[in-house]
């Protein structure tokens, strides 16, 4: 039996904990990107799709009226960066779940488990892992990134794959 973990390596399992405004303020910039793809709309416009989302998560997860603000603003600020559409070419895949075996040194195999936040493909066939990140850089974030390249490489063999961190 292998051990299994999340995507930054912990070992799964566990109870569920509630999650910080900050990390409801994240989720929510995620479902903002995933639902606007990048495309520039008008603030009150995200506000009015933030609420509608945030009251289908769970209790846990979902934002108060500050937090949907504050996610609103960051998805426009994004989406008002002259790279965001660059970023954003080609077909894209959200949220593309993967489980990823690899070796743990003299350990047995691992199996890491994740979700990649985007996969660009683009014309040329270049597949990029996009990472968003909505709190302040931190080593882990290279080393998570690396790992969902290893995992899109496996997705998309023969493919050129590459990955980026996005800061917003």
């Amino acid at each position: 039996r292998l051990p299994v973990t999340g995507a930054q390596g912990e070992a799964g399992g566990g109870q569920p904990r509630a999650a910080s405004a900050s990390r409801r303020i994240g989720r929510l910039f995620h479902l903002l990107l995933r639902c606007c793809e990048g495309a520039p709309v008008a603030l009150d416009t995200l506000e009015q799709t933030g609420r509608a989302l945030s009251s289908r998560l769970a209790a846990a997860e979902s934002g108060s009226e500050d937090e949907v603000a504050a996610a609103a603003a960051m998805y426009a600020r994004f989406a008002a960066r002259a790279d965001a559409a660059r970023l954003l070419s080609g077909d894209r895949l959200w949220e593309v779940p993967f489980a990823l075996r690899e070796p743990a040194g003299s350990s047995p195999a691992v199996i890491r488990r994740g979700a990649l936040d985007c996969l660009a493909r683009r014309p040329d066939g270049l597949v990029t892992v996009l990472e968003f990140k909505t709190g302040r850089p931190r080593p882990e974030h290279r080393r998570q990134l690396d790992m969902y390249v290893r995992a899109a490489r496996a997705l998309f063999p023969g493919a050129a794959v590459d990955g980026r961190l996005v800061y917003v």
